[in-house]
């Protein structure tokens, strides 16, 4: 009597706020997609990965058109449904993503412009183990059936700009713009200057072409002060040659302390990650440093 009194209670705990949520097996499922204004992107890179994973068929509905309220459901954006659990669309920052079931309901959300859709892949990744390790490989583990439960995921990017250097202009005679879009740069959640032939929603970054000419212009300083630039293999000192405005194919003489000292007075105001590059050729033996801005200024510091 003891252990059926124990078992009983067990269940009852398992079966409240715990609850199992079947979501799909042996390739069926009662659950549909429903999605809000704006998040139906969102909506079908959640199908694609649920019916990779599981083979079973998730229908998609507009919430406009969702005349009832479905039995078991996914709500992407910011739906009635999510309105009613207390949730707020206008508190979310920028990208921010939060991801949450309630009962046999799931709630994924988050801020303009990009939040849902971060939210689908924070599931895909963190709960789903979906790993994107290029454009074109990526691993979907197949299970014949799916739980979700106690899901509770919420953030936000680290950095506003975030980008990955894969020479996409040599890559576009073999994938389309379209496929790139999705799975290099959405999947991987670039927000970047670089793909802006890509993307409508890109961050401010500086023309450094692996050189730090944009914090000494060698137009303004190379003809009175030579000694700023680097040198070639004969010693004498030169400027880029290469590139838009000549910025490319030559750098500075960081060992001169008045290049410092005129790199530390033009830093831009208050970025959120400094890339600094070294000289390169064609992509090719790059050293790239991440700087934070306090780690810059105190490497600059004359």
């Amino acid at each position: 009597m003891v252990k059926l009194s124990l078992f009983l209670a067990l269940l009852a705990c398992f079966t409240a706020d715990g609850a199992t949520n079947l979501i799909a097996n042996n390739k069926k499922t009662d659950y549909v997609i429903v999605y809000s204004q704006r998040e139906k992107y969102a909506a079908e890179e959640l199908k694609f990965h649920l019916e990779k994973i599981t083979g079973a068929p998730f229908e998609i509905i507009a919430e406009c058109d969702c005349k009832t309220p479905p039995a078991k459901a996914f709500y992407l954006g910011d739906t009635a449904f999510a309105q009613k659990q207390g949730i707020k669309a206008w508190r979310f920052d920028k990208e921010e993503w939060f991801v949450k079931d309630y009962g046999k309901d799931i709630v994924i959300t988050g801020g303009a412009p990009r939040g849902t859709l971060y939210g689908v892949y924070e599931l895909a990744e963190k709960v789903l183990n979906c790993r994107y390790f290029a454009w074109d490989t990526h691993v979907y583990p197949p299970q014949n059936t799916l739980y979700l439960n106690n899901l509770k995921l919420a953030g936000r990017p680290s950095y506003s700009n975030r980008e990955l250097v894969d020479d996409y202009h040599l890559m576009a005679r073999s994938i389309s713009a379209e496929v790139y879009r999705k799975t290099g740069i959405q999947r991987h959640r670039i927000r970047s200057s670089r793909h802006d032939a890509l993307s409508t929603d890109v961050t401010k970054q500086y023309p450094s072409h692996h050189t730090f000419y944009f914090l000494l212009d060698p137009d303004k300083y190379f003809p009175t002060h030579p000694e700023y630039f680097s040198m070639d293999a004969k010693g004498k000192r030169f400027r880029g040659t290469l590139g838009p405005g000549k910025r490319q194919g030559g750098n500075l003489c960081l060992t001169n302390p008045q290049v410092l000292e005129i790199m530390w007075k033009n830093l831009p105001p208050q970025p959120l990650v400094y890339v600094a590059h070294t000289v390169s050729g064609l992509h090719h033996g790059q050293l790239r440093l991440h700087l934070s801005l306090s780690q810059l200024q105190e490497d600059l510091r004359p």
